[in-house]
């Protein structure tokens, strides 16, 4: 198996992808994140990588991971899935009225309908462009225990057990109408997605969610009653729009970065792909993102183990956790970490726990 894998030219923003080959020539492609701000030039640096990429991967992109819903980070998804077609796409669960509050801050977002619909209801724009599986990542004080003793919860959401599988707990299928003919949403506390036929893996979560101060949201929702939930309307709307811009500067400056997701992507080696194979469930919590205390030397290759954070906050309380655990055991701290940067608020002593 062959694994190639970047950080592409984005500028402000961030477009990370990867394609897996097996030893056929089959392969796997992923992409986490694909955006950039409309400045210095970089959206044509960005499209410029995203053809390039698409020029590999041919007609399919088999896994999308979107960590947040800033401008910087999906402002080229539509070129992405431009003309291929979509397997799996992880995205994290944003209320209503945190997306029309993020959708006020996307340039030219008055006279772009399509991107309206996406801030409307991702999972049904995902599906409406051939996505066969949108799963919806709540996120759960409880991933924060350390020693949970916890049992894995069913269901398990095996896909094609030969190409990608996928585990999900605490999930709930969207059995509704809209649902038909182009694919499911799943919503889960968590999921791990292994591509078993080209041994990787990836292991995602959404550490911070909704944390944030509820009493500005009111006048975001209040916007929203008072124009029965209509995007179109609201996001036309000179005025409203100056409205939730003013709210998110006074009462936000970037911390909304938070409800990122955060995923490891690694290779499962023949003895880890054997661990869980034996053991059939994974632990709910963060023993899930590290070797399951065995020697990392058994089940994980070193030299591609990469840890993506979004823009979460390094002083996050649980990102402080997971790196400590890291730095626990020694050899399972990922050899490549996505620092998050700007509205971030990276801190010292999180740096310093990488710098080993």
């Amino acid at each position: 198996m062959r694994a190639e894998c970047q950080f592409a030219k984005a500028g402000q923003g961030l477009f990370y992808n990867g394609i897996l080959v097996d030893d056929r020539g089959k392969q796997f492609s992923f992409v986490y994140d694909c955006g950039t701000l409309k400045m210095f030039g970089a959206s044509k640096v960005l499209s410029a990588s995203v053809q390039d990429y698409k020029g590999l991967i041919g007609s399919r992109l088999d896994l999308l991971f979107i960590s947040h819903f800033h401008q910087d980070h999906i402002s080229h998804i539509p070129e992405l899935l431009s003309g291929i077609s979509l397997g799996t796409v992880v995205i994290p669960h944003v209320d209503d009225d945190m997306r029309l509050l993020l959708a006020a801050q996307f340039d030219g977002i008055d006279s772009d309908g399509d991107r309206i619909s996406f801030f409307r209801n991702p999972s049904r724009w995902l599906l409406d462009r051939g996505a066969e599986h949108v799963i919806v990542i709540y996120g759960s004080d409880d991933l924060g225990e350390m020693n949970s003793n916890d049992e894995p919860r069913e269901p398990r959401l095996d896909f094609d057990p030969s190409f990608i599988k996928v585990e999900a707990y605490s999930s709930q299928r969207d059995s509704s109408e809209n649902s038909e003919p182009y694919g499911e949403i799943f919503e889960c506390e968590w999921c791990d997605l292994q591509a078993y036929h080209y041994a990787w893996e990836f292991k995602t979560f959404n550490p911070y969610p909704e944390k944030y101060d509820p009493e500005p949201m009111d006048g975001v929702k209040a916007i929203l009653e008072e124009n029965n939930n209509d995007f179109r309307k609201i996001l036309r709307d000179k005025s409203l729009r100056r409205k939730l811009k003013n709210l998110y500067d006074k009462n936000f400056c970037g911390n909304i970065n938070d409800t990122s997701l955060v995923v490891r992507s690694r290779p499962l080696t023949p003895a880890r792909m054997s661990f869980y194979v034996d053991n059939n469930l994974s632990r709910n919590d963060f023993e899930q993102f590290d070797c399951n205390n065995e020697p990392c030397s058994n089940h994980c290759s070193e030299r591609a183990d990469t840890l993506l954070l979004g823009d979460v906050s390094l002083n996050n309380d649980l990102i402080h956790r997971l790196f400590k655990r890291y730095t626990s055991l020694q050899r399972c701290i990922p050899r490549v970490v996505l620092i998050p940067h700007h509205g971030a608020r990276p801190t010292f002593p999180a740096f310093s726990l990488l710098n080993r």
